[in-house]
């Protein structure tokens, strides 16, 4: 038997890796390194931003919010925007921080750097802060825009880029038409720019906005029609003539140039003439062809019943204004060249042909007053004013007036100086005597009944008419009497004037109403006496003279009363007549201071009897 002997092998020996050791061991080592150095970097700048960030290019690395809070608002104030340029279709305009309330929002701005490396990861923060120490970080500027603002720059704007749509127009160069094209315009639209800008600011990008501009059509541009038309408006005159053919005016060419208007009627334009303007034309070719008419005056015998015609009545002419305007309008509106003068015949109130149907048959009321001792000038006066008022007739429901009827207390209408009342004192004047006859007419109407519309008392009370109360003062034009003629008839009016006896009476007559008239006063209340008389200094008298101008009046309130009773006794009417009359002073002309004599003796007072007392209010002509 063989026997196998086997021999052991050797055991492996194993060497230890040491350059891996090594590396790990390195990059533990690193680790702990960096970690401590993040570490003590968490706790170096536990309170300030960490190094490596920045704002719009400044560090702030290493600065505490507030310090980096006071760095950026010195560095950015004013912010400065990006480049952004505004374009118009004139002009490109750079945008201000002013014209976008551009402003950093530093408190936004620095916290956002604050927390970088702060997001509460721990990992996460320690990687943040190495790429951060190592890279660097910029963080984006927390900017606002104030949108308010941008609207208010782009309004500015806006007014200096608006231009208003012209319309086409016509112009007449000498009888020429001329059109003057239209013009489109412009706005722009603020909404849709401001958006556009807003969204550039926001992107905070620079660049080119573009001014959103909205055109506005003109609704005129072409008048070539209207022009054509115009040019043949202006080719002759309209005419207008009275249908008998007595009467032609005309509108030339050049008056039609300048009254026309252009009026727009959808798709077409027609012309007429301006309203003013032509109206005003119309009213002076009135005043040229207008006449009155004239009221007959008639005489009366009132014991044989007829009539004598003092002045014949004559037929008046007019023209009637808007029918004229309106007719004028037609034609140009019509193309015509020629229309009709609307003249019209305007009748007399009083026309002689129908005096027999005039209800003038018999005395309907009378009034009556006394002048005797009256001034030659004054009776010449009361005369002339008196025969002013011979043949009026004053129809159903027409108006007496005294002025219309007197005209004017001038010279040239036949009237004298004599004494009137000026103001507060007693002066020589035109027209005394002629209240002596508005009183007296207003005695007629009075105790006629008829509805008396304006009287007005004399200052005071003046001793031509007896008692006071019924006396009526006038003063053209200012101061009238005017009464209404309320019955269904028409009345004459006839004066009657002796100047012998110094009486005057104007007499009414016309178909008499079924009414009596009484009366009631004069009630006197409130006398006052004169005030004390006045001296006047006139050298145009003897040394010593004294003459007297003025009487003295008691002045006092009058009342009288008016009662209209029917046929039947029944009272149908009442009126109260108030006069208020003030007191009036004597007033004395007084020559110089004699020369002393040795026994002066004052020579006896001058006086002159009230022969020629005024009898008129302030400023009037009685």
């Amino acid at each position: 038997m063989t026997r196998v002997i086997s021999t052991p092998r050797p055991m492996a020996t194993t060497r230890p890796r040491r350059p891996l050791l090594s590396l790990f061991i390195a990059l533990g080592l690193a680790t702990l390194l960096v970690a401590g150095a993040l570490i003590g970097l968490e706790f170096a700048y536990a309170d300030k931003i960490y190094p490596g960030v920045t704002v719009a290019g400044i560090p702030v690395g290493g600065k505490t919010p507030t310090q980096a809070s006071a760095i950026l608002s010195e560095a950015l104030t004013p912010y400065p925007i990006p480049a952004i340029l505004l374009r118009t279709d004139q002009d490109l305009v750079p945008l201000q921080p002013d014209d976008v309330g551009a402003s950093l929002d530093t408190r936004a701005t620095v916290r956002a750097a604050y927390l970088i490396g702060r997001s509460g990861d721990l990992l996460e923060d320690l990687s943040t802060r190495l790429l951060v120490l190592i890279s660097g970080r910029a963080v984006p500027p927390v900017v606002t825009y104030d949108e308010r603002q941008v609207r208010f720059t782009l309004e500015r704007l806006a007014q200096k880029l608006y231009r208003p749509a012209r319309e086409a127009r016509l112009e007449i160069q000498g009888l020429q038409p001329t059109v003057i094209p239209g013009q489109p315009g412009r706005e722009m639209d603020i909404p849709a720019t401001l958006a556009a800008i807003m969204d550039r600011l926001q992107q905070g990008k620079p660049g080119v906005v573009d001014a959103v501009i909205q055109e506005h059509q003109p609704a005129i541009s072409d008048l070539s029609a209207a022009e054509e038309k115009v040019r043949e408006f202006l080719s002759g005159p309209i005419t207008l003539t009275s249908p008998d053919g007595s009467l032609s005016f005309a509108l030339d060419p050049a008056q039609l140039a300048q009254m026309m208007r252009l009026e727009r009627r959808e798709d077409s334009f027609d012309i007429t003439l301006d309203e003013a303007a032509l109206t005003a034309e119309v009213e002076r070719w009135a005043e040229l062809i207008a006449i009155e008419p004239r009221d007959a005056r008639i005489d009366f015998d009132p014991d044989t019943g007829t009539f004598t015609t003092l002045v014949p009545s004559q037929v008046g002419r007019e023209l009637d204004v808007p029918e004229t305007v309106r007719r004028i309008q037609a034609a140009v509106a019509r193309g015509d060249r020629e229309a009709e003068l609307p003249v019209r015949a305007v009748p007399p109130a009083v026309d002689e042909r129908n005096v027999h149907e005039m209800g003038i048959k018999e005395l309907v009321a009378r009034g009556e007053s006394r002048f005797a001792g009256s001034s030659a000038a004054r009776v010449h006066n009361i005369v002339t004013a008196a025969e002013k008022f011979r043949g009026v007739v004053i129809p159903p429901g027409g108006e007496f007036s005294f002025n219309r009827i007197v005209g004017d207390i001038t010279a040239a209408n036949g009237f004298e100086d004599s004494l009137i009342i000026w103001g507060d004192r007693t002066a020589v004047g035109i027209g005394g005597g002629v209240c002596q006859v508005s009183t007296t007419v207003f005695r007629a109407a009075f105790f006629g009944g008829f509805p008396i519309l304006e009287r007005w008392a004399h200052g005071y009370v003046v001793s031509w008419y007896g008692e006071p109360g019924l006396d009526a003062t006038i003063y053209t034009p200012d101061v009238d009497f005017r009464f209404r003629n309320d019955t269904e008839h028409y009345l004459l009016i006839k004066p009657e004037v002796d100047p012998r006896r110094g009486i005057l009476a104007f007499s009414f007559y016309g178909t008499k109403p079924d009414r009596q008239v009484e009366m009631i006063g004069p009630i006197i209340e409130n006398r006052q006496p004169p005030p004390d008389p006045v001296y006047q200094l006139d050298p145009s008298l003897p040394p010593g003279a004294r003459k007297q101008v003025d009487w003295a009046q008691e002045g006092m309130d009058v009342t009288v009363i008016r009662i209209i009773k029917d046929g039947q006794g029944n009272e149908i009417g009442r009126d109260v007549f108030v006069s208020h009359y003030q007191p009036w002073r004597a007033v004395y002309l007084v020559g110089p201071e004699p020369e002393p004599t040795p026994t002066p003796t004052p020579p006896p007072p001058e006086e002159t009897p009230p022969a020629q007392e005024p009898e008129t209010p302030t400023n009037e002509s009685g």
